[in-house]
């Protein structure tokens, strides 16, 4: 496999086609031939298997690129996505099973590098997929991307909330810069998808378990400041839709109820605000007391039945936990807390990131309008055309997108020719190259070892300047062998 660490470019990424063909077309076998079904799913582990040993003997940086090649491999879930349709399923399965195995050799240092955005949109549109097994894959994708502690074995089970977090041992360091910038762009669609993951009809105790461990990871890896109070704002807006979605089972008002409670005892202890944390283990007794279904002792617990489960889906307001309570204990440690008076909706995440770019944009024209106005002496001067936001907006994207289409063009042709050309033709193209380099060269050697012409380049660009000789001239480093 050390061999494998030294090869580059498309080279790498036809080796993993090669594969993933392999493996697509495992999956479309149809047999009744249980053996044979046996047979296909040992060749297909051993193909998911293989590719995580190769991307472990190649540099991060490409083992991101080997999941966004997977990623595009796999058949995307639409609007009217039909679960009877169990190939493309199986086939969605095992290339997320192969993005897992790839995940767990990378090692994550900053978010920004482990979530570009060509990974990170797809991917949480497959978290949206109407496959709970699915869904649950993309969590794990999640999860082991976003711990960079070794705090995901400490935080997958939920089994039961602990009184004091301290045994968990987490290592929570503070969130840099550029993290605080990643959840700034791409919270929103974090947050939303989350919030409507935890409505899906078909979730399963591991779905629920995964999307609190995912929520914990964010609290953990990525709670700074503003972050924290995004996550607070979700939680309670998860509570609110336990409360008044109608639409859910009582198992899934429960545990959904059963994740806030976790996830509150955890933050509150993390932050370590004395009133937050007394408000939380206030809630957290009043259910221990009269309503245990709402934990995730109960919650959670696979061999429940109906009559583990209340007849009514009433929940007490003493049962619940308090915006306003929670306010006052993250206002009195300085939290901005103004974003949690706008209720959380799932349009949020769809539209967060452009709703953070307006802001950005109006920010700029309202400063630039208000100094030209209170410059002394300066007349604005008056726009024929009308200038608008969205005029503004569709400048940026169109010329954004038009700028991606001509990368995206110039790199497939690029990879085109060297994939499918002659060996032949691409020698002739670097030696057309390498020709026209050594001419350049040559013409300015010339130019520069005849001392009249040197004395005349010398005179134009300096009359006072005594012309320099040729062995004592620098030349740039380009133009030394």
């Amino acid at each position: 496999m050390s061999y494998f660490y030294c090869i580059l470019g498309p080279s790498v990424l036809e080796v993993f086609n090669t594969l993933l063909r392999h493996l697509r077309v495992s999956v479309s076998v149809n047999t009744n031939n249980k053996q044979m079904l046996i047979e296909e799913k040992r060749f297909q582990e051993a193909i998911i298997n293989t590719i995580g040993e190769f991307a472990n003997n190649l540099p991060d940086y490409q083992k991101i690129e080997i999941m966004m090649f997977v990623m595009g491999k796999v058949p995307m879930p639409s609007l009217h996505d039909d679960i009877s349709e169990s190939r493309d399923v199986l086939l969605q399965t095992m290339l997320l099973k192969t993005m897992l195995k790839v995940a767990t050799k990378y090692k994550t240092m900053l978010m920004v590098n482990a979530f570009p955005v060509s990974f990170l949109d797809p991917l949480l549109r497959m978290s949206m997929a109407s496959d709970a097994v699915i869904r649950l894959f993309v969590q794990e994708i999640f999860h082991t991307l976003l711990d960079r502690h070794g705090n995901l074995p400490k935080l997958t089970s939920v089994s039961r909330i602990p009184k004091d977090i301290t045994d968990l041992e987490l290592t929570v360091e503070k969130c840099s810069r550029q993290d605080v910038f990643f959840m700034k762009k791409t919270g929103p669609q974090f947050y939303g998808c989350i919030y409507e993951n935890l409505q899906q009809e078909n979730n399963k105790v591991d779905n629920f378990e995964a999307l609190y461990c995912t929520l914990a990871l964010l609290c953990v890896e990525l709670g700074g400041e503003e972050v924290l109070v995004e996550l607070v704002r979700v939680v309670l807006a998860a509570q609110h839709m336990a409360c008044t979605n109608k639409d859910l089972p009582i198992t899934h008002q429960c545990a959904i109820h059963a994740i806030v409670a976790a996830y509150f005892n955890l933050m509150a202890q993390l932050t370590a605000i004395p009133s937050f944390c007394q408000h939380v283990s206030q809630v957290v007794e009043f259910r221990q007391s009269e309503a245990p279904y709402l934990l995730p002792e109960m919650a959670f617990n696979r061999n429940n039945t109906a009559d583990n489960y209340p007849q009514t889906d009433e929940v007490k307001e003493k049962l619940l936990f308090d915006l306003d309570r929670i306010t006052e204990a993250l206002n009195s440690q300085g939290h901005d807390t103004s974003i949690l008076g706008t209720p959380f909706t799932a349009a949020d995440f769809a539209d967060g990131v452009a709703l953070a770019g307006s802001a950005s944009i109006g920010s700029v024209s309202l400063s630039v309008a208000s100094s030209a106005e209170s410059t002394p002496g300066l007349r604005r001067k008056l726009v024929q055309e009308e200038i608008t936001f969205d005029s503004l907006k569709k400048i940026l994207v169109e010329d954004d997108e038009i700028k991606k289409q001509s990368q995206e063009r110039k790199r497939r042709e690029i990879l085109e020719s060297f994939r499918t050309g002659p060996f032949e033709d691409i020698v002739a193209r670097s030696e057309a190259k390498s020709q026209l380099f050594d001419n350049k060269l040559s013409e300015i050697l010339n130019l520069v070892s005849s001392s009249g012409s040197t004395e005349g380049i010398a005179n134009k660009l300096d009359d006072e300047q005594q012309p320099v000789p040729v062995f004592e001239m620098q030349f740039p480093d380009l133009f030394v062998y």
